[in-house]
C-alpha cells in the first residue's frame, strides 16, 4: 500500500483530481475481463460437460467414468457446480496425473459446432468474444495434452465455423438494435497520463516501461507487436517518426507491412510524448550503439520477458 501511495499521490496532487481518478480506476477494474487459464478451464469444462450429457463417443470412457463419479458423489464445499467439479479433473487442478478427457481423433469440427450451438441455446446473449474464448479454451485443452497436430487438422474448419457464428451474432445484434459497445472499457486518458508520468519518474521502472507504455498507446497495437519493434524498422520523416510492422494478428501475410504508423511528439506534455520516451530509452540502452541500421530489436529479451518486465514495472 505504501508503494502504491508513493506511485499515485504525487501525480494526483499535481492534477488536483484525486477522487475522480480513483473513481476511474475502480470503474476500469470492475469492467475488465481477465482471460486467465482459470476462465479457459471453465469454458473447457462446459465443453466436456456437453459431451458427457450426450454420452458422446469423442469423450474418453475412462474420463466419462471419473466424471460420473465426481458428479454423483458428495460435493466438496465450494465445488457446487458441475463445471467446477469437471475442472478439478483437468491439468493444473488434478492432484494426480490427469486422464486424457477426449479420444482426440473423434473430435471433429462438427462436434465443436454442436457444442457452440448448445452454448447459444442455453444463453441467447452469448457474445462473439465468449465464443472466441470458448474456441481458445478447446485449443488450450489440446495443447495441454500435447495434441497440437490433432488440433491443427481441424483448426481451419473450426475457424470458419466460429466466423460464421460471429456473423450471425452481428446480424442479430443489428436486427434487434441491441447495445454494440461490448468487451473491455477503454483506458481513460487521464489514467494513462498518470501511469506515464509516474513511469517517467519512478526509479525502479527505468525508461523501458515508459517507452513501452507510450508506444502501446500511440501505435494502437497489441503488446506482442510492440515487443517485436526492430530498430531497423524505425524511420524519421519530416516532423515525425514512422514505424513499420512486418507482421501482425490482422495481417498474418505481411501485406500491410509497407504502410507504416506515424508517431508524433507532444512537447506540451512530455511525460506522454512517445518521441521523448523513445529518445531517452535509446540513450540508456547499449543496443543502439551501432545505430538503427544494426537491425537489433528495440526491446531486449523475448516477447514473454518484455511483457513480464512491463507488468513488473506497473506493479512495482
Amino acid at each position: 500500500m505504501e508503494e502504491e501511495s508513493e506511485f499515485v499521490e504525487p501525480v494526483l496532487e499535481c492534477l488536483g483530481e484525486e477522487d475522480e481518478v480513483f473513481n476511474l480506476v475502480e470503474e476500469l477494474q470492475g469492467s475488465t475481463m481477465m482471460r486467465t487459464r482459470d476462465q479457459y478451464k471453465s469454458s473447457t469444462s462446459m465443453f466436456l460437460l456437453h459431451l458427457y450429457r450426450r454420452n458422446h463417443p469423442a469423450l474418453n470412457p475412462a474420463f466419462a467414468q471419473e466424471t460420473k463419479k465426481v458428479l454423483e458423489g458428495p460435493r466438496p464445499r465450494g465445488r457446487c457446480t458441475d463445471t467446477t467439479l469437471i475442472r478439478d479433473l483437468l491439468p493444473g487442478y488434478s492432484q494426480s496425473r490427469p486422464l486424457e478427457p477426449l479420444l482426440w481423433e473423434r473430435v471433429t469440427p462438427e462436434v465443436i459446432r454442436a457444442s457452440i450451438a448448445n452454448l447459444r441455446r442455453e444463453n441467447s446473449k452469448t457474445s462473439d468474444s465468449k465464443i472466441n474464448a470458448y474456441r481458445a479454451a478447446i485449443h488450450l485443452l489440446f495443447k495441454d495434452f500435447k495434441k497440437t497436430s490433432a488440433w491443427q487438422a481441424i483448426a481451419p474448419t473450426v475457424s470458419t465455423i466460429i466466423n460464421g457464428w460471429k456473423k450471425r451474432i452481428a446480424r442479430k445484434r443489428k436486427e434487434d438494435g441491441v447495445e454494440v459497445e461490448r468487451g473491455m472499457n477503454a483506458l481513460p486518458f487521464k489514467l494513462y497520463a498518470i501511469i506515464c508520468k509516474q513511469l517517467a519518474q519512478h526509479k525502479l521502472t527505468r525508461p523501458f516501461a515508459w517507452c513501452y507504455a507510450t508506444l502501446l498507446w500511440n501505435l494502437m497495437y497489441q503488446s506482442d507487436n510492440i515487443s517485436y519493434i526492430n530498430l531497423g524498422h524505425i524511420k524519421c520523416k519530416d516532423d515525425h517518426l514512422l514505424m513499420y510492422f512486418a507482421h501482425s494478428k490482422t495481417d498474418q501475410e505481411g501485406k500491410l507491412a509497407k504502410y507504416p504508423r506515424a508517431v508524433y511528439a507532444n512537447p506540451l506534455e512530455p511525460w506522454i510524448c512517445p518521441v521523448s520516451a523513445l529518445g531517452i530509452y535509446l540513450i540508456c540502452i547499449s543496443a543502439c550503439v551501432g545505430g538503427p541500421s544494426t537491425g537489433l530489436p528495440l526491446f531486449e529479451g523475448n516477447q514473454e520477458d518484455r511483457a513480464r518486465r512491463f507488468r513488473a514495472c506497473l506493479s512495482s
